[in-house]
């Protein structure tokens, strides 16, 4: 495996990895963890009840290509490379519990989620900030196409202007961010348990 596909394969394992330890706690608790129990991991000196379930730590949670999209600026080093957003509150808008991602402040049970293969379970982070540790695609809604950059809460175009999601049944997909935040139904259930589109918060 050479170029572009050996680094494409690397970015996209270390999610598999990700996805690897919230399957074994899944596995032990039949519920996925809070969006507390996942920012957990990106503060320096925690790691939460995921950290057991991860054999390269913390490290598993940064990818190779993050230090280059980090904002100008901005780096924190505590948690400046943590790479991936969990899907804690669905489409939710920012500061409501609706249940419908994977637990934002309780934990979700994983037969709430109807259709694994096509609910988004975490994905590509960015700007070296707090904030990324959760991905919204309703986040900060009043924001115009030319600001979108600012999201904290978008995912990372990182990867030649793509990135990479993981979902509940352990696969990578890999498109452009705006596949993934747009209005449509085909996007919008991809971010909710029970696989509707939930109109009613756009």
């Amino acid at each position: 495996m050479k170029g572009k596909n050996r680094k494409a394969w690397v970015y996209a394992n270390h999610l598999r990895q990700v996805r690897g330890a919230v399957s074994a706690y899944v596995a032990h608790s039949h519920q996925y963890p809070t969006a507390d129990e996942w920012g957990q991991l990106e503060l320096t000196g925690s790691g939460g009840p995921l950290l057991p379930y991860l054999a390269e730590g913390q490290a598993t949670f940064i990818c190779p290509q993050k230090q280059g999209a980090i904002r100008p600026g901005n780096p924190n080093p505590a948690f400046g490379l943590f790479s991936y957003g969990y899907n804690g509150a669905g489409a939710a808008p920012e500061g409501r519990d609706l249940e419908l991602g994977l637990g934002l402040l309780r934990r979700i049970c994983e037969s709430r989620v109807k259709i694994p293969s096509e609910m988004i379970e975490a994905g590509d982070s960015g700007l070296g900030e707090l904030l990324e540790g959760l991905l919204n695609p309703t986040e900060i809604p009043s924001l115009k196409e030319a600001q979108v950059t600012e999201n904290v809460r978008w995912t990372s175009p990182r990867h030649r202007g793509r990135a990479n999601f993981l979902f509940c049944d352990n696969h990578v997909s890999c498109g452009r961010r705006k596949h993934w935040v747009q209005k449509t139904p085909e996007s919008r259930r991809q971010w909710s348990n029970d696989n509707q589109p939930h109109r009613e918060i756009w």
